[in-house]
């Protein structure tokens, strides 16, 4: 098309738009000419303008409340005037109305946050009034005002770092930023905070500032004096963006010396094997056992069991050592440790002794030695009702909860930036399989294990069963259709004949919805 025939579709297409997505979409086309390479400039509002939203926020506050079709329009008048340089001008819009929507003086009509009524981007505005504070401030109260202006705003938009976000809306760079950073720090430094892990605004933004201001040397600095856990992380984090190895393996040494919480000790201990481990060095199986001591996991266990491609015996041996010393009571990673060493029967105890509820639970063994022993005694073939077991075992360990590892640490996607370096983690089976436990099962070992597998499955019937837990009676009865699948004449354990099915049945008979899924799951059994 030509561009008089683009214009023509282009104001075609939005005069058929709702005024939601016109409005958002007229938003972008006006920040975008404004910020491009023409110097195009809208209009500044008049004066007349700025006393009409005046009076209009004084109005609002006396009544209460207010139409948020009447506070997007003027919202957008404090953008305008941002775009067009007025910066006093969008000093006055903005902050009047930010205020008096902060303050919860003025109802909109939301059910909880603003955007809920209001078609302007918020946190656009929390900017640009950031930016308007800024350029109207002496150099010696910048420091005080933008302080206070975030304040403002709190609530309304949430502003991680401030600085990058005012950079992202001004038209023009930030007058003398150079010398406003020092003067930032100090005033967030002077702010209190209380004492714990979990991180402060104050927190980011004073980071954010000391990177600007003082590089890799300032993140060292403060990672050391607060011993904050995502200080830490952030120091870390820009050594390893140099790309120097080295240096990241003695910064990642330190950060576990810094910190106190299994969680946080835990992901700067993988970080010492991923540097180890880029780092070529001999040591970095030790560096995985280290992390696996110092934080527990299933992915810190399986990524030190499989490193250096270690063969089946010294599978064996670790898992034995391990056991010996093991830094954790969790049934599922001793059951674990027990199965890679070879030892059947304590890991069929572990399995045998789980109760029938909590599945879902990081620590109950059923959801991984129950598809454990199913892959062990037959497989799971596509299509069978064991196919759909050994999910959990057949890819690698997602991140538990309170375990930050690294291996799960990704950039947002679409980011434009390279992904971060990241430790591999085999799954259950892969380690499984590189310690050969199939070829030393023993006909006793088979049936030891079908005993454990029954004895779970009729746990976990009871269980779901006594508590009613209806949603859970397909995963049941799928673990009883298991067990029929994997029993040596499984057309006669199909039967009626069968002492357990039969049993097992007669028990359950005043539950229709649990005998409904029993006999989809024995159906599916292949005789």
């Amino acid at each position: 098309m030509s561009a008089d025939e683009l214009r023509t579709f282009v104001l075609d297409a939005l005069r058929r738009l709702e005024d939601e997505p016109r409005a958002q979409l007229e938003d972008v086309l006006l920040q975008r000419a404004a910020r491009g390479t023409t110097g195009w400039r809208p209009s500044v509002p008049s004066q007349t303008i700025v006393g009409e939203i005046e009076r209009f926020v004084e109005a609002t506050r006396h009544v209460g409340h207010a139409d948020p079709t009447d506070v997007d329009k003027y919202l957008r008048q404090g953008v305008k005037a941002s775009l067009a340089g007025d910066q006093p001008a969008a000093r006055s819009i903005l902050g009047a109305l930010l205020a008096s929507i902060a303050e919860a003086g003025v109802d909109l009509g939301q059910h909880e946050i603003v955007d809920e009524v209001l078609t302007v981007n918020m946190r656009d505005c929390a900017a640009r009034y950031i930016v308007a504070v800024y350029c109207t401030t002496l150099p010696d109260d910048r420091a005080d005002a933008v302080f206070k202006a975030m304040g403002t705003v709190d609530g309304l938009a949430y502003l991680s770092e401030p600085i990058a976000a005012m950079e992202g809306v001004a038209v023009d760079p930030l007058p003398q930023l150079t010398q406003f950073l020092p003067r930032w720090i100090e005033r967030l430094e002077r702010e209190s905070i209380p004492a714990g892990e979990w991180e402060t605004d104050r927190d980011r933004w004073l980071r954010e500032a000391v990177a600007r201001s003082e590089g890799l040397a300032g993140l060292d600095r403060l990672a050391h004096s607060s011993r904050q856990p995502e200080a830490v992380r952030a120091w870390c984090d820009a050594v390893v963006d140099e790309g120097d190895w080295s240096r990241a393996l003695h910064a990642y040494e330190e950060a576990a010396e810094l910190v106190t919480s299994a969680g946080w000790l835990g992901e700067f201990l993988d970080g010492v094997a991923l540097a180890a481990q880029r780092l070529g060095r001999a040591d970095t199986s030790k560096r995985f056992e280290s992390a696996w001591r110092g934080a527990p996991s299933l992915g810190r266990l399986l990524r030190w069991l499989g490193a250096d491609k270690a063969s089946a015996a010294t599978l064996k041996k670790r898992a034995r050592s391990a056991l010996k010393q093991c830094p954790t009571k969790s049934a599922r990673l001793r059951g674990i440790l027990h199965l890679i060493a070879g030892e059947v029967e304590p890991a069929a105890k572990l399995l045998g002794a789980a109760p029938g509820l909590g599945w879902s639970s990081e620590d109950h063994p059923g959801h991984l030695l129950f598809p454990a022993f199913v892959w062990l005694l037959n497989g799971a073939p596509n299509g069978s009702l064991r196919g759909g077991l050994p999910l959990a075992i057949d890819r690698p360990p997602a991140t538990d909860f309170h375990n930050f590892e690294v291996v799960d640490r990704y950039d947002d996607a679409g980011s434009g930036q390279p992904e971060k370096p990241r430790l591999s983690t085999p799954s259950l089976v892969q380690v499984m399989q590189q310690a050969a436990i199939s070829k030393g099962l023993t006909q006793e070992d088979r049936v030891v294990m079908r005993a454990a597998l029954r004895t779970a499955a009729t746990a976990r019937v009871d269980g779901v069963l006594i508590e009613k837990r209806r949603r859970h009676y397909q995963h049941a009865a799928m673990l009883v259709g298991c067990c029929v699948d994997l029993a040596d004449g499984r057309r006669a354990t199909i039967g009626s004949g069968s002492g357990w099915v039969a049993a097992l049945r007669q028990r359950t008979s005043r539950f229709p919805a649990f005998q409904e899924a029993l006999r989809q799951a024995l159906a599916q059994v292949k005789t």
